[in-house]
């Protein structure tokens, strides 16, 4: 939707390619070390952004896995979304003939790399800008401030909850403007949600805290009578 109000193709032809190392919590399974950072016990997360940030391509990582090696990786496992690029704009750390020749060979895609070195001054390296916002993003997160999950699969499912929580938010502009908060998302969420419920569309519901939606014991109980009168399951993580 966000591509299409921009009257864009689904399937973008300009990609720019980064990876985020993120620290682990002692919960972590798997650890790595990054020798650029010179950092144990950390994860990388690869992505893959259009020109507006929006993700087409996402990978995580133990951190002893190289950016280029990641990268390869990733577009390996995301050719379908990856089939219309024509360019892949990098930096340093992508340099080199055998990663451009790997990815021409994937997806048949150019690969750009934009050095400090080439500058020869302090200045934003063109269109890096775009890919650190969407870095921030997760940053905004509090699940992902650190790597709190176990395996890698839960950390890359985290990642994509939380660009999803992104976008959600952004294409609400889009139908409400006056939205300007998660918070007021929910409410509209659990609006329709009640809707669906009292139609019996639904069977099962999985609130992750159901205090989010409940602020009060009279709202929960309200919530519990509704579903146990239509017959609804209701499932509440605690993570």
């Amino acid at each position: 939707m966000h591509r299409n109000g921009e009257l864009r193709k689904d399937k973008t032809s300009f990609g720019i390619v980064d990876a985020q190392s993120v620290q682990n919590a002692d919960t972590a399974e798997y650890k790595g070390y990054d020798a650029g950072k010179k950092t144990s016990g950390i994860k990388k997360r690869h992505i893959v952004v259009d020109s507006q940030g929006l993700p087409h391509a996402i990978l995580v990582t133990t951190a002893n896995i190289t950016d280029r090696k990641g990268a390869i990786k990733m577009i390996t496992l995301n050719l379908n979304n990856l089939s219309d690029v024509e360019k892949l704009l990098v930096d340093g750390g992508y340099l080199g003939k055998p990663f451009a020749e790997a990815v021409a060979q994937l997806c048949g895609a150019e690969v750009e790399v934009i050095k400090h070195d080439e500058l020869h001054k302090f200045v934003v390296l063109p269109m890096r800008c775009v890919v650190e916002r969407t870095f921030g993003w997760l940053d905004k997160s509090r699940r992902l401030w650190k790597n709190c999950e176990r395996s890698l699969h839960s950390s890359l499912q985290m990642t994509i909850l939380a660009l999803i929580s992104v976008l959600i938010l952004e294409g609400f502009e889009y139908i409400y403007p006056h939205v300007t908060s998660t918070l007021e998302i929910g409410k509209y969420y659990v609006k329709w949600a009640l809707r669906d419920i009292k139609s019996r569309l639904v069977k099962r519901v999985v609130v992750y805290k159901l205090d989010r939606i409940s602020r009060s014991i009279f709202d929960f109980a309200g919530l519990m009578a509704i579903f146990q009168e239509y017959k609804v399951e209701s499932i509440t993580l605690c993570m």
